[in-house]
């Protein structure tokens, strides 16, 4: 009777060992403030599978590039209403242009097409206004 429980255990282990899964890369990460006025993200961005190298890397970065865009709107505008802060329309617009105007401070590409972007959004006084933001009733 003790070789049916082993022959089960070695069939599960296979059976798991020969499954390939693929790491699904996560949305964004915050990196954190640099001083006041400064924002930085990770994100990540995947091409579709066709064109040349260079179309794919291209691809892939602006994949992660529109990543960090939409996590960092997320971040602010899912704080201000889930909070109750006083949610002003004027106040996202601004926040959308600081995000449409930050930058790429580095990308990296890995074996699989996949490339992580660091971003940037710069504005004075950054810092405390996303915090009246999240914070004013």
């Amino acid at each position: 009777m003790r070789i049916l429980p082993f022959f089960l255990l070695m069939f599960l282990l296979l059976s798991c060992a020969g499954e390939q899964r693929t790491a699904v890369p996560a949305p964004g990460r915050v990196v954190g403030f640099i001083g006041n006025d400064v924002l930085r993200v990770e994100s990540n961005g995947m091409h579709s599978g066709s064109g040349t190298e260079e179309a794919r890397k291209r691809e892939a970065r602006a994949q992660a590039v529109a990543a960090a865009k939409q996590f960092l709107v997320e971040i602010y505008s899912g704080s201000t209403i889930s909070e109750g802060s006083g949610y002003q329309p004027s106040s996202a617009q601004r926040f959308i242009g600081i995000v449409d105007n930050g930058s790429v401070i580095s990308e990296s590409y890995d074996g699989e097409g996949r490339c992580m972007v660091l971003y940037e959004i710069r504005a004075r006084d950054l810092r405390n206004m996303l915090h009246r933001a999240v914070s004013t009733p």
